[in-house]
């Protein structure tokens, strides 16, 4: 059985493990802040309106919050792994491209609780259009991390002969 080399030739894990920790960690820290502005400010007002249908406000910041971090990590580390299996190098809007297709799961999952639950239409809206921004944003951010030419890098020889990866070209 050969041994496979990543991006960089190394047999271990090494630089593109090292990259998908780092695109990883940006990406739970944006998720983060761009939660925090999306439904801890823009959409707060709404909250309150309807702050029947949900938790009290100290029950979920001191009860609660280290489940929605836990959530918030579990989309970073998805989002971030989907993205560097599937990445083929095209720039920035590809990223993009990515944040719209993942943007679709939030979308059937929030249109999922409207049917259940009593929530307004225009609350299941917003979250549907700020979540396809957020999930655009979130797939730009991993283009840029993951760089123009990471996927096809790993994939074809000819472009780790061109240096096509700086983390390649660096090492020679």
């Amino acid at each position: 059985m050969t041994e496979q080399k990543d991006c960089c030739g190394s047999t271990s894990c090494g630089q593109t493990c090292k990259l998908i920790a780092i695109a990883g960690v940006a990406l739970l820290v944006y998720i983060f802040l761009s939660d925090w502005v999306i439904h801890g400010l823009i959409l707060k007002p709404t909250y309150m309106a309807t702050a029947s249908l949900w938790r009290p406000e100290v029950e979920m910041q001191q009860g609660f919050f280290f489940v929605m971090l836990a959530g918030q990590a579990l989309i970073a580390l998805a989002m971030t792994l989907i993205f560097s299996k599937g990445y083929e190098g095209r720039g920035l809007l590809e990223g993009v491209r990515f944040g719209l297709y993942f943007s679709m799961v939030g979308a059937a999952n929030n249109l999922i609780f409207y049917a259940v639950q009593p929530l307004p239409c225009a609350l299941v809206g917003a979250w549907i259009g700020l979540g396809t921004v957020q999930s655009v944003g979130g797939g730009t951010l991993l283009a840029l991390i993951f760089g123009r030419c990471y996927g096809t890098c790993c994939r074809e020889e000819g472009d780790k002969k061109r240096g096509c990866c700086s983390h390649e070209s660096s090492k020679q």
